[in-house]
């Protein structure tokens, strides 16, 4: 009730305010006009003034032009004519008048008291003889008009003739005072009948003002009830109609307000099952919604890109993918999110992360209901290092057993064109021939085997067939095969392989491809008079298998590449000497396949000590129990 109350004293005390304001409004606006009536009057009288002026200036000057020169240049202490003229002249505003020669020296003057004569260059110019001109006195700094004539006798000009005026400023005589008040007196009485007649006819326009304010504080949304009559009564009729539309519509809202928050949940619970379906998913994923901007980023986006979610969601593309041809394809799809689509994969490589390489594929999400629309696209960011890897791999690795193969195959092709000719029929070359032929055949029939032996291995298709094997008759058999194809070199031989050591559970022809592969390069790398070492001891659980000698040593630099297929060093040393570089390869996939270790030692000039750490079988049966 006292809210009530009070909000209707606020309501009179605005209406009283407004009321007040529109009087002080006509009253403001009446002065404005008065104001404006005064300045358009000012402005007229003096350019009345100044117009004035000039005509008479100009006809003056004019006039005293065509009196002969000695009657305007006084004589014998007679009064000139510009004497005459300035006690005549009943002009407020006349300041001087002056007899200039023809070089704008002054001859004679006239002038009013306090006024110095400005100083002016005659025109030089015939057509500016006669002319106005504005001034400004030194001094006061009053403006001056100022109307100059030339003084012509017998066709010559003798000098000139100065007059100049006071310019008028603004303002009212006493003359014209009643005329103003005339003017303004009728617009103060018609801006007083102007606000009768408004308080009269918006008398009834606030009563409808203030029932329609006591229905809003009372929140009744109902039809004003009120006597009017014209144009006011035709109003109030149409704003009853609006009320009544008014309500209906809200009812009519009211209804669909709980159907919309029924779909907006059921589609913000979708929304939700999709993006944890997408967020569930393993590769990463990114979705462009029909207006071309990013709607949703899975986490596994942000830690292939290394870039957060936000700042890929609401930052520009430059932001989070420096790739320029990965921008372009994005571009594209976010600038025509339902056609246009880029179809083919792209790869690129991470700013952040040199040596990997990034995939991204496009597919469209067309509608179920209708495969014409397109609601958006979805993005495939796929981590391909590996298969990259490995296609570099596969081609690297051809083109290596290619050139392996190559040389050995024009060995062959050389030595027999040879034998074919007159000069191959020689015993001696013959002789030549076949060790040589023999020679690269093996070097073929080694490089294929341990070809198949390492492809095997990787596909993981060579299932070691373990048995028991002694141990010490495995290595001095191969240790003694070794021996006959090293003797060319004068090379020493040291077996040091105790009788009691245990025997091990392995492979055994895989485990003498790789002790024999160590110990071939052993020979190969070892200078003549060297000496090339085959031992063996028990450590602990495991077995210690040595292959040492005395050659040319590997670098330190190179340790972890020598077991990389193909590699070989770029050293003098090494290069002269033949070789594939898949015997070390092969050797450690075949350890590491028995679950063992290959360890290298290596000083260069000093020689190289490979380790074959494998454990016995005791300590296998000791796990297994």
């Amino acid at each position: 009730m006292l809210l009530n109350k009070m909000t209707k004293n606020n309501s009179n005390n605005m209406s009283a305010w407004v009321s007040q304001r529109m009087g002080l409004m006509v009253i403001l606006a009446s002065l404005f006009a008065a104001a404006s009536i005064v300045y358009l009057i000012f402005n007229h009288l003096h350019s009345s003034r100044i117009a004035q002026i000039r005509t008479q200036g100009i006809d003056l000057v004019r006039l005293i032009s065509e009196i002969p020169y000695y009657q305007l240049v006084p004589n014998d202490g007679h009064r000139g004519t510009l004497e005459l003229i300035k006690y005549n002249e009943n002009d407020q505003n006349f300041a001087y008048g002056a007899i200039v020669d023809k070089t704008g020296l002054l001859i004679t003057s006239a002038a009013v008291p306090g006024i110095i004569i400005p100083k002016l260059k005659p025109p030089a110019d015939p057509s500016s003889w006669l002319a106005e001109k504005r001034l400004t006195l030194e001094g006061d700094g009053k403006k001056i008009i100022e109307f100059h004539s030339p003084l012509i006798e017998k066709g010559a000009l003798l000098g000139y003739v100065r007059l100049g005026f006071y310019e008028p400023k603004y303002g009212l005589t006493a003359s014209e005072i009643p005329f103003l008040a005339s003017i303004s007196l009728p617009i103060f009485l018609i801006a007083a009948l102007f606000l009768y007649l408004i308080k009269r006819e918006i008398r009834p326009l606030k009563a409808a003002g203030n029932k329609i304010n006591d229905l809003v504080n009372k929140g009744n949304f109902e039809q004003v009830q009120i006597q009017a009559s014209g144009e006011l009564s035709e109003f109030i009729h149409k704003f009853n109609d609006f009320v009544s539309l008014a309500k209906s519509r809200i009812l009519e809202l009211e209804t669909n307000k709980s159907d919309l928050v029924t779909s907006s949940k059921l589609l913000t619970y979708k929304q939700s099952k999709i993006e944890s379906v997408l967020q569930a998913l393993p590769e990463a994923v990114m979705v462009f919604d029909e207006s071309g901007n990013v709607s949703f980023v899975n986490s596994k986006v942000s830690s292939l890109l290394n870039v957060p979610v936000d700042t890929i969601i609401n930052s520009d593309i430059e932001n989070w993918l420096a790739d320029s041809n990965a921008i372009k394809y994005i571009k594209k799809i976010k600038n025509n999110p339902t056609s246009n689509y880029p179809s083919e994969k792209l790869e690129f490589t991470p700013e952040h992360s040199t040596d990997s390489r990034i995939a991204i594929k496009a597919y469209p999400l067309f509608s179920p209901k209708d495969t014409k629309h397109v609601y958006g696209t979805l993005v495939l960011f796929q981590d391909v290092t590996e298969e990259s890897f490995a296609k570099n791999a596969r081609g690297e690795f051809v083109a290596h057993v290619a050139h392996e193969l190559k040389t050995p195959l024009n060995v062959l092709a050389m030595y027999s064109e040879t034998l074919q000719r007159e000069e191959g029929q020689s015993v001696e070359f013959r002789t030549e021939a076949i060790n040589v032929i023999h020679d690269e055949v093996e070097r073929i029939s080694m490089l294929i085997n341990n070809l198949l032996s390492i492809t095997k291995i990787e596909m993981g298709s060579l299932n070691p067939e373990r048995q028991h094997v002694k141990l010490r008759d495995l290595l001095k058999d191969v240790f003694e095969t070794i021996k006959r194809s090293g003797r060319s070199k004068n090379l020493e031989f040291i077996f040091d392989v105790p009788n009691e050591i245990s025997s091990l559970y392995v492979d055994k022809d895989l485990l003498r491809i790789a002790i024999n592969n160590l110990l071939t390069n052993a020979i190969k790398y070892s200078d003549i008079t060297g000496t090339v070492t085959l031992s063996a001891e028990q450590v602990d659980n495991s077995i210690h298998i040595r292959v040492r000698d005395t050659g040319i040593g590997i670098d330190a630099n190179e340790q972890h590449q020598i077991f990389e297929k193909f590699y070989r060093s770029n050293d003098e040393n090494v290069r002269e000497r033949t070789g594939h570089g898949l015997g070390l390869s092969l050797a450690k996939d075949i350890i590491n396949l028995h679950h063992g270790k290959l360890k290298l030692q290596s000083v260069i000039g000093e020689g190289s000590e490979f380790t074959i750490i494998l454990e016995n079988n005791s300590s296998m049966l000791e796990r297994a129990v």
